[in-house]
This record gives C-alpha cells, sequence and structure tokens, in this order.
C-alpha cells in the first residue's frame, strides 16, 4: 500500500471501518451490556468535579447518584456505570488494532518488500491519520449509525 495515493488511504479507512466497527460492536452487545433504569431512579445527584477518581468520572458521566429510590435501581446503576467503562475500554482497543494495521499495512509492509527505506516516518504520520479516522468513523457510527 503507498501512503502516497489517495485511494489507497480511503480504501484502509473504508475496509478497516467495514472490519473493525461490526467487531468492535458486538464486542460491546456481549462485553458491556446496559440494563434499562426507569425514569427517576436516584432521589440526588451531585455534580462530579474534575480531580475525582470515581468510576463515573471514568464513564463520562457529569454527575453521581447519592440517593436512590431502590436497592435494585443502585445496582443497575453500578453495572451501567462498569459498562460505560468497559465500552471505553473497548474504544481504545479498537484504536490499537486501526493504528497496528495502518502501520503494518503502509509502513510495515513496503519496507519489507523493499519499496521504502526503514527511516522514512511519514507513512507513521500517514498511519495514525487512518486510525483516528476510523476511530472517529466508529465512534460517529455508534452513536448514529444503523
Amino acid at each position: 500500500m503507498n501512503w502516497r495515493n489517495p485511494i489507497h488511504l480511503v480504501l484502509a479507512v473504508v475496509v478497516g471501518l467495514g472490519l473493525l466497527w461490526p467487531t468492535a460492536e458486538i464486542t460491546r452487545a456481549l462485553w458491556a451490556v446496559r440494563i434499562l433504569q426507569v425514569d427517576g431512579f436516584c432521589e440526588v445527584w451531585r455534580p462530579l468535579g474534575g480531580g475525582e477518581d470515581v468510576p463515573e468520572v471514568r464513564a463520562g458521566l457529569p454527575q453521581r447518584c447519592v440517593r436512590f429510590v431502590s436497592d435494585v435501581e443502585e445496582a443497575k446503576y453500578r453495572h451501567n456505570v462498569r459498562m460505560a467503562v468497559r465500552s471505553g475500554q473497548v474504544q481504545r482497543a479498537l484504536a490499537l488494532v486501526a493504528l497496528a494495521g495502518a502501520i503494518g499495512l503502509f509502513y510495515l509492509l513496503p519496507v519489507l518488500r523493499g519499496r521504502s527505506p526503514a527511516t522514512d516516518l511519514k507513512p507513521i504520520f500517514a498511519s495514525a491519520a487512518v486510525a483516528f479516522t476510523i476511530v472517529i468513523g466508529d465512534t460517529a457510527l455508534a452513536r448514529f449509525g444503523p
């Protein structure tokens, strides 16, 4: 694959997203299952500060429930926070796989074939751009997709 060829770059993004997005969705569906909660499950919400190290911050939530309607709703809430953290782990794993695959295609493959010198690091930057585009595409599809 030639990193200077825009068709190769677009093809790598489309194929990478076509392979990694379903894999990430299946992984999220099996490994990060969330439980639906009724409206009004929390009686008292407390806003979170930036320096707190609680699971809600890692899950990206702006507030934390401190008093629940029932013990069942509290268990559901704790479960959903853990699943949100797991979903973030899936996203980071997707980013690493996308970056490793793109570096393999645009840097290692040409170096091993002798078509590019090992000191030319520009393909690594193109690989990072491809991986970033795949991750952004996965995020958009997960949020707004089919």
